[in-house]
């Protein structure tokens, strides 16, 4: 089942500061309704704070001291509960990711959860969960709260069974939908929601913001993210060791590639799926454009790899790697997958 009672994103701060530099207009706009509307769509580009920013409205509707901003205090009892991830009248419906701008809904899982848990989406059942909720009375002084996120991973059937309750929902009541391809929501669900877009943040609002929370290369990692800023925040050490490892033998000769295989086995499916792709991406942009987009630091060693590759073979590896989806859950040995997509990676070379 998909509903967890206000589970807390990863590396979402709580408390009052935690708006990011480019929702502040959005947020003093929602600011100046006349009241709080109770069926909410956040919807702007992915990656950029939309499950933030809607589990900051919820916060702040919950808080019991909110600042002269608006935003929650973070020390109150009701925003420690939120903070733990139990608060009583919040419940979460979907994953909460914040997924880089060229990924897809079900490529990226929440941390921790399992295959089914990711690629289910937001079922029927669910949404009648959250009605039976919303009909509760609230423990506190204000209705009842929910979060959809992504709320275009609802299937038809649960787009349906939203539909009376975003229309009239429960006196107090408060539903948020978080989405970065609102069309792909019903029509009739978001002609039931008072829409919030939020901005594409600027490069240098991205960069600083990163910087801000103690991200190395924050223009590299926003980068290498899609310019997406919350994506960009979570790349691992783990990730900038594969990334290290992997590069070395992707801009390797071709005889060199096909002895790095064994050496690569072990890294994780995931990192080499991520790399690889954006990798892909940024030889196929050098062949026909002789643009970098996501590895700006390898801007030379990409323009000396292009020159030996297939353009053909290149787009046809790339839409396999678009298709190839999480990886980490691939039922063959991880070694397995990670050599032959390297070894199908050296096969995109001219041939000599």
């Amino acid at each position: 089942m998909s509903l967890a009672r206000s589970t807390p994103l990863s590396g979402v701060p709580i408390g009052g500061s935690s708006l990011l530099p480019w929702h502040r207009d959005a947020w003093m706009r929602l600011r100046q309704q006349p009241a709080l509307p109770q069926s909410m769509l956040v919807t702007g580009p992915a990656g950029s704070g939309l499950s933030m920013f809607a589990m900051l409205v919820l916060g702040a509707r919950l808080c019991a001291a909110p600042g002269p901003d608006g935003l929650p205090c973070g020390t109150c009892r009701p925003c420690e509960w939120r903070a733990a991830g139990h608060h009583p009248d919040m419940l979460r419906l979907g994953r909460d990711v914040e997924l880089p701008s060229d990924a897809s809904a079900e490529d990226v899982g929440e941390k921790g959860a399992k295959k089914s848990e990711r690629s289910r989406g937001i079922a029927v059942g669910d949404v009648r969960e959250l009605i039976a909720f919303m009909q509760v009375n609230a423990n506190g002084g204000e209705g009842r709260c929910a979060i959809l996120a992504p709320a275009d991973s609802m299937n038809a059937a649960a787009s349906n069974a939203l539909l009376k309750i975003l229309e009239e929902p429960p006196a107090g009541a408060a539903i948020v939908l978080a989405s970065a391809h609102e069309t792909r929501l019903l029509p009739t669900v978001r002609s039931r929601c008072h829409v919030i877009r939020l901005p594409r943040p600027t490069a240098s609002e991205s960069t600083a913001w990163l910087a801000s929370a103690g991200v190395d290369r924050a223009a590299l990692a926003l980068d290498l993210a899609g310019q997406a800023p919350l994506a960009a925040a979570e790349l691992t050490a783990e990730y900038w060791d594969a990334r290290e490892r992997l590069l070395g033998f992707l801009a390797a000769d071709g005889r060199e590639r096909r002895t790095g295989v064994r050496d690569l086995e072990t890294v994780a499916p995931q990192f080499v799926q991520a790399v690889l792709h954006t990798w892909v991406c940024d030889l196929i942009s050098s062949c026909a454009a002789q643009r970098v987009r996501y590895h700006t630091d390898r801007r030379d060693a990409l323009a000396r790899a292009s020159a030996a590759m297939s353009l053909p073979a290149l787009l046809k590896f790339e839409r396999r790697l678009r298709q190839a989806g999480a990886l980490a859950d691939h039922p063959l040995n991880p070694k397995l997958v990670v050599a032959d997509l390297l070894l199908d990676y050296a096969d995109c070379r001219h041939p000599s």
